[in-house]
């Protein structure tokens, strides 16, 4: 009888130990790494005030002297394409996610298809135009890629639900959509302002001449100055991206566990991006800062490649290991700021979503 107590007693235990494995602690609510998010601040006045200083009006004819050899240069169609070509993408965007939501199967399977397809036809030109290498290379490639599709065609029933699921949550909380094109329009904007200022700190600081021979040649060619502007275009759109990222990932998660959030503007789209742009803003700008380095570097590699000041050769080795830490990086950065995200968070959903 005794031993019966005992036994049940230590069942008892045991079965509580099991119910909670982990020692669960909430964490505190407190903004995390903000001098990152006061350099991107930072980083946004600092464009801002060098446009009012050397920028011009893009969309006015001026007639700069010293900028190819005294020719009349208007920025105007460059500003026109670069509008039409952001409201084509969002206009196709949303048909593609219209489409995606009603028959993600599909494609799927079309999307595979389509690169088999695709591969043997430029195999078949590549005959057509007696280029037997090119030819022997699409062959391989068709090859390849009918293989890879026949490996993985088991596994697009499981692709196709994950992909469901997805946009059944993103139908669900249909905000989110329209918050991501806002996201766009404010990325186009930033593209727009930043070159402006490339315009005039090129105009102000950089010499470009036409010789005899119709080629143009440009003095004080500054690649700190180069460096630092494309660091600032990369670093913006980064932290654009990623804090609708992690907007997205926190409504998924909201949605999973607490359906009744759900909404066109329900409290997790609200909450969501409330907690990107405040606690977690400085850990998405500390991400977003590191892969804008790399990634400013390689435009610099690129141009010093294309103006004769780093040979070809070092130029692609250099080009080739910052695209491998670039991966990395976007990889680790990409799950790193969606733990930060939601460790910061206090509602029980995303407690959910992390264990």
């Amino acid at each position: 009888m005794f031993a019966s107590t005992d036994n049940h007693k230590t069942n008892d235990r045991f079965d509580a130990a099991v119910e909670n494995p982990f020692e669960v602690k909430k964490q505190p609510t407190r903004c995390r790494d903000p001098l990152f998010a006061v350099l991107f601040y930072a980083n946004i006045a600092a464009i801002v005030v060098v446009a009012s200083l050397y920028g011009s009006n893009p969309f006015i004819v001026q007639d700069n002297a010293n900028v190819n050899g005294g020719a009349t240069v208007d920025y105007t169609p460059f500003f026109y394409v670069a509008g039409i070509s952001g409201g084509v993408g969002l206009v196709f965007s949303a048909l593609a996610l219209q489409v995606l939501m009603c028959i993600p199967g599909i494609l799927i399977k079309a999307a595979l298809l389509l690169n088999v397809v695709l591969s043997l036809v430029a195999a078949a030109v590549a005959f057509y135009y007696n280029s037997t290498g090119m030819a022997i290379f699409a062959l391989v490639v068709f090859a390849l890629t009918a293989c890879w599709t026949y490996c993985i065609w088991s596994r697009i029933p499981f692709a196709t639900v994950n992909l469901k699921t997805g946009t059944t949550a993103t139908r669900a909380n249909c905000g989110i959509t329209f918050m991501a094109y806002i996201i766009v329009a404010v990325a186009i904007a930033w593209t727009l302002l930043w070159t402006v200022t490339v315009v005039g700190v090129q105009d102000q600081l950089v010499t470009c001449t036409t010789d005899e021979n119709g080629v143009t040649v440009c003095e004080n060619f500054n690649y700190l100055f180069i460096f630092l502007l494309f660091l600032s275009y990369f670093f913006t759109h980064q932290v654009l991206s990623n804090t609708i990222h992690t907007t997205v990932a926190g409504v998924v998660g909201s949605w999973w566990f607490v359906p009744s959030e759900s909404g066109f503007c329900g409290k997790s789209v609200v909450g969501s991006f409330c907690r990107s742009v405040t606690t977690s803003f400085g850990s998405i700008c500390f991400g977003s800062l590191i892969v804008a380095i790399i990634e400013a570097l390689r435009q610099i590699v690129n141009m010093a490649r294309d103006n004769d000041d780093l040979g070809a050769a070092l130029a692609c080795c250099i080009d080739c290991l910052l695209s491998c830490i670039e991966g990395l990086v976007e990889y680790f950065n990409r799950w790193g700021t969606l733990i930060t995200f939601f460790c910061c968070s206090n509602s029980a959903a995303d407690d959910s979503f992390i264990f």
